[in-house]
């Protein structure tokens, strides 16, 4: 739904004509025009519509409740416990519950984190080829936020290819995104030890002890400045 939409939808489920909404400040020609996208509402017209309506700006603006980012939030950290108490069904209708509503109002963050829980719930089941899909789909939702926000996806990508013996894989994917931070100048402790901590095992099991010490000591030296 469009701002102009969702304008005109709010005004007549409150009872007021479009002259209404503009008074004293605006007239009924220009909340026409809103209404049907030919303007675009200044910051001040945002902020009198708001008012009138009795909405607050972001829902205006969004069409999101003004609680909706906290209560999923809320919700997450719900289904991220039923998983760790092992109701993974459970957990998975509630994490694509999460993405559905988040989706619907664009909340990216919200619905990449949705879809990787959905990956973990996938892993708990051994579906391994499905949770890779899943954190795929979850980093590529995030593609235009910083690279330390696709790092739980690509180390969890990372967890499941080493599971299926694709252990010079994992170790690119993390050591390319370890890279990528350091040219950036990212130096987020928590999304370094995520980095460090899941090079771990896969230089492990490949036979590079050396790595896997400096990966070991570098994220041990990490934590505590990671939050």
């Amino acid at each position: 739904m469009s701002f102009g939409q969702r304008l005109k939808q709010l005004r007549i489920q409150r009872g007021q004509t479009q002259r209404q909404l503009a008074e004293p400040v605006y007239t009924d020609a220009y909340v026409s025009a809103v209404e049907a996208g030919r303007r675009t509402p200044s910051a001040e017209a945002l902020h009198h519509f708001a008012q009138k309506l009795e909405v607050g700006e972001e829902e205006l603006l969004t069409g999101r409740p003004p609680d909706f980012a906290a209560r999923l939030e809320l919700d997450l950290q719900a289904a991220r416990r039923t998983v760790s108490a092992g109701q993974i069904e459970a957990a998975q209708a509630s994490f694509t519950q999460i993405s559905t509503e988040a989706k619907a109002f664009d909340v990216v963050r919200l619905e990449a984190r949705a879809e990787h829980g959905k990956g973990l719930c996938a892993m708990s089941k051994g579906d391994l080829e499905g949770a890779i899909a899943l954190f795929e789909g979850a980093a590529e939702l995030l593609q235009d936020e910083p690279a330390t926000a696709r790092v739980d996806a690509v180390a969890a990508k990372a967890t499941c290819l080493r599971r299926m013996g694709d252990l010079r894989y994992a170790i690119y994917l993390l050591e390319n995104l370890l890279e990528t931070l350091e040219r950036r100048g990212l130096s987020d402790p928590n999304s370094l030890l995520k980095i460090y901590a899941s090079l771990v095992p896969p230089y492990f099991d490949s036979g590079a002890y050396t790595q896997a010490a400096t990966a070991a000591q570098k994220a041990l030296q990490l934590v505590p400045r990671a939050s």
